[in-house]
């Protein structure tokens, strides 16, 4: 198998890319709060997708690797969980197997062309009502300063939404001539054809 070059940025691209293709949100380097914070106690997720919705909203925590190395010696990823309702791995194609993370865990491989492939979906867990919280904080006091991947996410949505009821607006008219046609055949076959 050949090694992908891949920088951090790279997939943090197709991540935030993939999140606004869905009309979610996506941040990038996401504080778990307060800078001032005692050391130890502050982290930083490579990122974190927010699936917007008031009924089952998804926060997924994202730790970005790039090299095997970086992968073995690091396993502060368990530190992030409590601040995220799942949370994934994302690396080069191949460079992790399932076998290496907990069943709980996503795992992400980005491919050559610079798309995502889904390996393993996170399990959808409950954070830490106080520490996601204090995330919560961090992203709307330093990071809502600017509105437009709100706006280009509510777009997104809307235009979604929008291709959603012309395909069904679409598929009615297209089974409404088939009725018609259908009822047209079978009053044929039932009287005759008029001459």
């Amino acid at each position: 198998m050949d090694k992908i070059n891949a920088t951090e940025s790279d997939l943090i691209r197709a991540l935030f890319l993939c999140h606004k293709e869905r009309g979610d949100l996506f941040f990038a380097h996401v504080k778990t709060g307060a800078s001032w914070v005692r050391k130890g106690c502050l982290h930083i997720l490579d990122g974190l997708g927010v699936k917007v919705s008031w009924s089952n909203p998804v926060f997924h925590g994202y730790e970005i690797k790039i090299s095997r190395g970086d992968f073995k010696r690091d396993n502060k990823y368990k530190e992030y969980l409590p601040y995220c309702t799942a949370f994934s791995f994302v690396c080069p194609d191949k460079m992790i197997a399932k076998d290496e993370i907990s069943d709980t865990i996503g795992l992400i491989y980005y491919r050559e062309n610079g798309s995502l492939r889904t390996v393993r979906k996170a399990a959808e867990t409950k954070p830490d009502t106080d520490l996601f919280n204090s995330m919560l904080r961090y992203l709307v006091y330093y990071r809502t300063g600017s509105d437009r991947q709100q706006i280009a996410a509510a777009i997104s949505r809307v235009e979604r939404e929008r291709l959603l009821r012309t395909k069904a607006e679409d598929d009615a008219e297209y089974l409404r001539k088939t009725l018609y046609k259908l009822q047209d055949d079978y009053y044929e076959l039932k009287h005759g054809k008029e001459a």
